[in-house]
């Protein structure tokens, strides 16, 4: 885990902890390690807020058997029902699904609505 961040005029210092190396000296870290990003807070720069806002119901699931997913990750653009699913880590998969004009956030955050969601994928 990375612990600490400091920038050098030709290089950065990552500090760890845990098994492994307790530095890393790299030529540059990348802060794509998610919204609250340890990272980007301890480069000190700033984010834009582009004002985009939708709800969505997130589904994290085990499926019951191992199967290859390809692509492993996707987004399907359907006017529909815009979908993301990704690999949550080993043996994981997650759903994202937009919440339509024309739904409640209660309506669409019950377990019923998640099956009905999940059905067409018939994993």
């Amino acid at each position: 885990e990375v612990t600490g961040v400091e920038q050098g005029p030709d290089e950065v210092l990552l500090r760890t902890s845990g098994p492994g190396p307790a530095e890393v000296r790299a030529r540059y870290v990348i802060g794509a390690d998610g919204a609250n990003s340890f990272v980007r807070s301890r480069m000190a720069t700033s984010v834009t807020d582009l004002g985009f806002f939708y709800d969505w119901l997130i589904v994290d699931c085990l499926p019951h058997e191992e199967e290859e997913w390809s692509p492993m990750n996707w987004q399907l653009c359907d006017p529909e029902r815009p979908t993301t699913i990704v690999s949550g880590g080993p043996g994981r998969r997650r759903w994202e699904f937009l919440r339509l004009a024309h739904e409640s956030i209660e309506e669409l955050n019950t377990e019923e609505t998640a099956w009905r969601l999940l059905a067409p994928w018939g994993r």
